[in-house]
């Protein structure tokens, strides 16, 4: 058994039918001989880091699954687009919020869903159904991150009440470096 989790999919076993006993996720698709090292469940979808990728599965209206749709459920794991900027790069983290997720990728963030309080980090408001790149590049890269308590319906580093870095607000319990 992988996980468990509740209702709009989000169980990833092909239903969107909650349960009050763990239910095992479906890993016989994309999953499928992979180890999963990182999960992360968030208002109505969970995401996982399996072979250097991202998987997200559940609940899915503002693109939080960052597969380029928008649907109101995807049931079962389905693969994070690595067509665009995440193009051969590894995925190491990966953090849920309500209506967003995010993504630690070679030290830099990636994030996708509902962007409406600024929560993608990509200077818009506009949600974005595909990871898009943070403005934590060029010299500063990202070493670790955490959900932060002060943090706006975020699971990353944006719109905290903490320093400001490179044009990105980075909450207290993130670490950047700058390269040389």
């Amino acid at each position: 058994m992988l996980t468990t989790c509740a209702g709009n999919g989000q169980l990833g076993d092909g239903s969107t039918t909650g349960s009050p006993t763990p239910i095992p996720v479906d890993v016989s698709g994309v999953l499928s001989g992979k180890e999963v090292t990182t999960i992360r469940a968030g208002g109505g979808h969970t995401c996982v880091v399996a072979a250097s990728r991202a998987y997200c599965w559940g609940w899915n209206a503002f693109g939080q699954i960052g597969d380029g749709t928008i649907a109101a459920s995807m049931p079962l794991p389905t693969a994070v687009d690595t067509s665009g900027v995440l193009d051969g790069k590894n995925v190491t983290a990966v953090r849920v919020g309500a209506y967003h997720t995010c993504a630690l990728a070679d030290g830099e963030a990636f994030c996708w869903g509902e962007n409406v309080d600024g929560q993608l980090g990509d200077g818009t408001t506009t949600d974005s159904k595909s990871p898009s790149r943070s403005p934590l590049r060029g010299r500063w890269r990202v070493r670790r991150w955490a959900a932060s308590p002060l943090a706006t319906r975020t699971p990353a580093f944006w719109r905290t009440p903490n320093s400001s870095v490179g044009g990105a607000t980075v909450s207290a319990n993130s670490e950047t470096t700058r390269q040389p």
